[in-house]
């Protein structure tokens, strides 16, 4: 369940305090474990203490149905003292501090022993942030000193957990990572048979009849997804299933599985977006390093140890097609694609985006192997106005994640400009490649212009097809899409639906000027970084003869 934190009590025996990272949709699953292992290994009481409820204390108590709150109404700190170094003197010393009418302390509630769950005080260790407090990092350092001759310990957990540098020797820190298949096929059936004989003993009986492939197809479906969220699912399932009067839970429940956990990532401004089988014209030199990679998934591949690829940096003007690449990168893994929104990532309050872009990492590892497809990342993390570093803190989380996860995930970086991401973004070996996606080749144009015919269910002959490429010389691959498509327009207007003409393409062509004369110099920018990088076409043998464009 943690991530190197098997031997849970080990860490427990040895430190006074330990610091967990856990999604707050996975906090009671983690409680559970944390209970458990306490009761079972050392017969102490597990307490539960939150920022968000400070006047609150709470006994965990723990039996084979799973965990319980039970609230200590003796524990009532007074109105005139801060509840949260209140409740850090009442673990000091093993027993609640009540003050009598003369002023004078006694103390109730003695408690030798027992495990601590401090919840919520992340914002409050941030680090050389508004948030944070030193009167409260120093007196969790005291802390961490003073109970190591008790029998107390102390669990600080929270959503993406940060422990200042004081903090950071002193405490170990640990990430609850999501689930991974093996661990949802030992969750989801467990859970799924409870739930089918709670129905049964409301007088709702419920047929499972689900194969193991079925099963694995299931569990595989709600990777990404805390363990929490698939029960979710699984209850939400099973009422909509007696709500329609249907009694047998089958292959069907797969569908909706992956569609729950679709519109559950798009919370987490992660998209899961369908691969189709398309042509994509052009780009033969990155089809060809495609189609090397691709082995790299196989189980031979695994049997000899060779690594994962480790994903490309896609860069060119817009409208190039670096989107639709993306797309067919997916397809010919046969990997599930991943679109992280990183502008939408970026929150307001301290510590929002990493946390955001941190959580978002972490479900690319548990649905791994997949491609996460960073777009215009330029756009979404290079910001004139940011002050505060919260862009090169996420770089600096993307280049960690990229250096350190070796589950499979094909990272895939698309960007228009090149020349202001930071150097160790672009450095060789960040990435397996980094390709240069630039103005569609005469080959390249003919290949699209003709897609775009079938698209629109037209014919044109080749002559016209040649001619349209050699006149646009700089058009990209979109503004070659939106000639034809208003070419198909202008056809069907006409009454020669299914036809295109000659002087209508000439006509359209005239009126759309291409971003390589009105952006000129942005575009040079990023041919100055094309040297640098592999082509992603192979150049015509003629494109030296080519004319040069007017500005």
């Amino acid at each position: 369940m943690f991530k190197n934190l098997e031997n849970f009590i080990y860490y427990l025996a040895t430190n006074t305090f330990i610091g967990i990272d856990v999604r707050s949709t996975e906090k009671r699953e983690t409680f559970n474990f944390i209970a458990k292992q306490v009761y079972e290994k050392r017969g102490f009481s597990v307490y539960y203490w939150c920022l968000g409820n400070p006047r609150k204390l709470e006994l965990i108590t723990y039996n084979d149905r799973g965990i319980r709150f039970e609230e200590i109404e003796e524990y009532s700190p007074p109105n005139q003292v801060n509840a949260l170094f209140y409740f850090l003197d009442f673990i000091q010393r093993g027993g609640l501090l009540s003050y009598t009418p003369n002023g004078d302390t006694e103390y109730s509630l003695q408690t030798p022993e027992g495990v601590f769950i401090i919840d919520g005080l992340e914002p409050l260790l941030l680090e050389n942030r508004p948030t944070c407090n030193w009167d409260l990092i120093c007196k969790i350092a005291y802390l961490a000193d003073r109970l190591q001759v008790t029998s107390r310990n102390c669990i600080l957990i929270g959503e993406t957990l940060t422990l200042p540098t004081t903090l950071v020797r002193k405490i170990p820190h640990f990430q609850v990572e999501l689930p991974d298949l093996n661990r949802m096929l030992e969750y989801v059936p467990d859970r799924l048979n409870q739930l089918a004989t709670i129905a049964h003993n409301n007088g709702f009986p419920i047929s499972i009849e689900l194969s193991d492939d079925d099963t694995e197809n299931l569990c595989s479906s709600l990777l990404g997804l805390t363990l929490e969220e698939a029960l979710n699912f699984l209850t939400i399932n099973l009422r909509i299933q007696k709500s329609q009067g249907n009694n047998v839970i089958d292959s069907n429940i797969i569908t909706s599985a992956l569609n729950y956990k679709i519109e559950n990532l798009k919370k987490q401004n992660i998209e899961i977006q369908e691969t189709v089988n398309f042509s994509l014209g052009g780009l033969e030199n990155y089809k060809s390093f495609l189609e090397k990679r691709k082995t790299l998934y196989k189980k031979e591949a695994r049997n000899y140890s060779l690594p994962f690829p480790k994903g490309v940096l896609l860069a060119g003007p817009p409208g190039t097609g670096k989107s639709l690449a993306a797309n067919y990168t997916a397809h010919e893994l046969n990997l599930p694609l991943l679109r992280l929104d990183i502008a939408s990532s970026l929150g307001s309050l301290v510590g929002e985006s990493e946390s955001n872009i941190q959580q978002a990492l972490k479900t690319a590892r548990a649905i791994a192997p997949c491609v996460l497809w960073l777009d215009e990342i330029d756009k979404a993390l290079v910001t004139s106005g940011d002050s505060s570093g919260v862009s090169q803190r996420i770089f600096g989380q993307i280049l960690t994640f990229m250096q350190e996860q070796q589950e499979g995930v094909f990272v895939l970086a698309t960007a228009n400009r090149v020349d202001v991401l930071p150097p160790e973004f672009k450095r060789k070996g960040r990435f397996d490649e980094q390709f240069y996606i630039g103005l569609p080749t005469l080959r390249e144009r003919i290949s699209i212009i003709n897609l775009q015919v079938d698209r629109y269910g037209c014919t044109i002959d080749y002559s016209t097809a040649l001619d349209m490429a050699r006149a646009t010389n700089y058009f990209s691959g979109s503004e070659l899409e939106a000639c034809i498509k208003e070419a198909a327009l202008i056809s069907y207007y006409q009454g020669h639906p299914g036809e295109i003409y000659h002087e209508d393409l000439v006509e359209v062509q005239k009126e759309i000027v291409p971003l390589y004369q009105s952006d000129y110099e942005a575009i040079r920018h990023i041919e100055e970084w094309s040297k640098k990088a592999k082509p992603a076409s192979i150049p015509d043998d003629d494109l030296d003869n080519l004319p040069p464009v007017e500005r």
